[in-house]
């Protein structure tokens, strides 16, 4: 009767500790920060493993005896060495796996780097060090979805990249419901709009002792331009998870929105203009996935008031104006910038035929005055190069990009490529006048040796009438 139990017990205790073995595989956690940072026991893994393992050794004390009479004799010296060998192994896979835990290395052999992180959200997790605790992101997807694996090597690499302040945790919908509703309502989540959904949630510690963690939603359907239905095989390069990822930590882990702000009034390129040259959707589109709010903003042109100017590092931008600033417009924009503000310009050259002539002029818009006491010039001027003429037309030209040690990170990563511009406008620089601002002036790109800059383009242009705006 003895031995029946012993070997129940037996049985018993090496049930348990595979049970916990294998939630321990699954889960690979003993512990994990809940919701605001706090410490939670894995239990689903511990409870089995310490039934488990004290089964066993109960066995083992009933059993010292046994264990005695057998080691009397030779055989203690082989069992002394085998016991010294067995914890040595397993002493070197422990220390193997927490080397492995601290100084990660990954591998992305794909073909298209599917699991490389930009540099940008490279440098969104560098200011993750700045937070009071780790950004966990919550993944409640269903087993069976065929993104899931893409999704999970993603955030695998924004793990690898910020270990211990970017932790994954994934909820299975089938096992984990109850633990998901607490996560939920611990970030002010209400949980029934969620259960059907597949949903990474990013939850960041709060700003303020006392206030609810930040946290934002990620439905799956939002990384895919192209969503795969159950069952087949996701299209090759329509996974857009890390751009709405980056989006969502940026917006949960900036102390604010930045804005960039269009100015309006002076017939400026416009998101839903009619004419699609004169269309700036996608590059507002592109600072909005960045986290940036694009706001607009039009001034009295007799009478601008400078505090409706952007404010705490947020853009000014002023895209392609076709109209002059008025004077009162300019003094309040050059104010503004004296006292710290951000300006960017996208300046074409202007050009309109004069009245009773064949001629072309170039139209002051007011922007130069603007820009020289900051050592940048707008020549009233437009490139031409006859060796590198695009069929965009008779002003256009190739212009290469060229690698180099120092390349802004806007063009870098164009290195190597030729640009087509259509009524491209020389700049004049004066690093002298940056350097006594305090700046630096940055060229982003040259032309090559065969360019000229016209300032009376009529002989390359028929006669202009009023132009449309080109974007």
């Amino acid at each position: 009767m003895r031995r029946w139990i012993e070997r129940g017990v037996a049985v018993l205790g090496s049930a348990s500790l595979l049970t916990g073995l294998v939630f321990a595989h699954i889960d690979l956690e003993l512990v994990h920060r809940g919701a605001g940072g706090r410490l939670v026991w894995n239990l689903r893994v511990l409870v089995p493993l310490g039934i488990g393992a004290a089964l066993l050794l109960a066995l083992a004390a009933t059993r010292l005896g046994d264990v005695r009479e057998r080691l009397r004799g030779g055989r203690a010296a082989a069992f002394g060495r085998n016991l010294v060998g067995s914890l040595a192994a397993i002493a070197i896979a422990v220390l193997l796996n927490l080397i492995a835990a601290h100084h990660p290395v990954r591998l992305d052999l794909t073909a298209h780097a599917s699991y490389t992180i930009s540099p940008r959200t490279r440098k969104a997790l560098e200011r993750l060090a700045a937070l009071p605790g780790p950004v966990t992101a919550y993944v409640f997807v269903r087993p069976d979805h065929p993104w899931l694996p893409t999704l999970q090597g993603l955030l695998e690499s924004y793990a690898a990249a910020a270990p211990h302040r970017f932790v994954v945790q994934r909820l299975q919908p089938s096992r984990d419901l109850l633990r998901f509703e607490r996560i939920c309502r611990a970030l002010g989540i209400d949980p029934t709009t969620l259960r059907s959904a597949n949903v990474v949630i990013l939850a960041a510690p709060p700003r303020t002792r006392g206030a609810l963690p930040r946290s934002r939603q990620v439905p799956l359907e939002a990384m895919t331009s192209q969503p795969a239905a159950l069952g087949s095989a996701p299209r090759r390069g329509s996974f857009r998870g890390e751009e709405a990822i980056t989006r969502a930590l940026l917006s949960i882990t900036r102390p604010r929105q930045p804005r960039v702000v269009l100015l309006r009034g002076h017939r400026e390129l416009d998101r839903t203009a009619a004419d699609p040259r004169a269309r700036i959707e996608r590059a507002c589109r592109s600072l909005e996935s960045l986290d940036y709010a694009v706001t607009t903003l039009r001034l009295d042109p007799s009478h601008p008031d400078p505090s409706r100017l952007p404010t705490d590092g947020d853009v000014l931008w002023i895209a392609g104006a076709r109209d002059p600033l008025t004077g009162p417009e300019r003094a309040a924009i050059a104010g503004w910038l004296e006292r710290g503000g951000r300006l960017l310009v996208l300046a074409e050259p202007v050009l309109r035929q004069q009245p009773g002539t064949t001629r072309t002029r170039f139209v002051p818009l007011g922007l130069d005055a603007l820009l020289r006491p900051w050592g940048v010039g707008l020549l009233e001027a437009v490139l031409a190069d006859p060796d590198t003429v695009t069929p965009l037309g008779p002003l256009s030209l190739r212009v290469p990009v060229r690698r180099e040690p120092h390349m802004h990170p806007i063009v870098a990563p164009l290195a190597g490529l030729e640009l087509w511009l259509d009524r491209a406008r020389p700049l004049a620089l004066s690093p002298a006048v940056a350097r006594e601002r305090g700046l630096r002036l940055t060229p982003l790109l040259g032309t090559y040796p065969s360019a000229r800059a016209l300032e009376d383009p009529t002989a390359l242009l028929e006669p202009l009438s009023a132009q449309a705006p080109t974007g």
